[in-house]
């Protein structure tokens, strides 16, 4: 089967016509930044990213290990009622059909008893 044809080439010839689709990675765009919080606060990060397709799901991580019930299409994490165990390293990671890319690492840093 022969490729469509389509419009004269730098030949003068009637050539194939191709479509290519490229992809590119996730690239973060924005970053969580560190906080501070009391015990019983709650706490907001956020990241962002772009790429070709876009991200269409974020994950959230502490501490290297993925939080659950955080695989989200939207990429703002919301933390209520913390206590002291939700301190440590956040990141998240944007995830598209061209790869995955994670995000800086924000601390949480949690006073009080």
């Amino acid at each position: 089967m022969r490729p469509p044809m389509g419009p004269l080439n730098r030949h003068n010839r009637l050539g194939p016509t191709y479509k290519y689709k490229f992809f590119s990675p996730p690239v973060m765009t924005s970053h969580p930044s560190s906080k501070t919080r009391l015990v019983g606060e709650s706490v907001t990060f956020c990241c962002s990213a772009h790429g070709t397709p876009q991200p269409y799901l974020y994950e959230w991580f502490r501490n290297g290990d993925v939080l659950p019930n955080t695989i989200v299409d939207n990429s703002t994490l919301i933390l209520h009622n913390l206590t002291t165990s939700d301190a440590g390293e956040n990141r998240c990671r944007a995830n598209s059909d061209a790869g995955a890319k994670y995000s800086r690492p924000a601390t949480l840093t949690i006073y009080g008893t």
